[in-house]
């Protein structure tokens, strides 16, 4: 099985160009007849050395033209 998350999942066939927990999970149980939980789907992708990076949440209602502008006034951190 690990053997099988070193490739894009796109290689198998799925959407998706990274593995997520959630996207194990459904793996394995189509393979290989077996259920885990989510937690243990990421210590799963942990030892296969793989991370998994999740999207920052956003706020649905917020109006794109204010945030624009807040980015715009933000001022990034760096070296002085």
């Amino acid at each position: 099985m690990f053997a099988q998350l070193q490739d894009s999942p796109t290689d198998l066939g799925y959407e998706q160009q990274a593995w997520s927990p959630k996207l194990l999970l459904h793996h394995v149980e189509e393979e290989y007849d077996v259920e885990y939980s989510k937690g243990h789907a990421r210590k799963l992708l942990g030892k296969a050395e793989l991370s998994y990076r999740t999207a920052r949440p956003r706020n649905h209602e917020a109006d794109p033209e204010k945030e624009a502008e807040f980015q715009e006034t933000v001022q990034k951190n760096g070296p002085n």
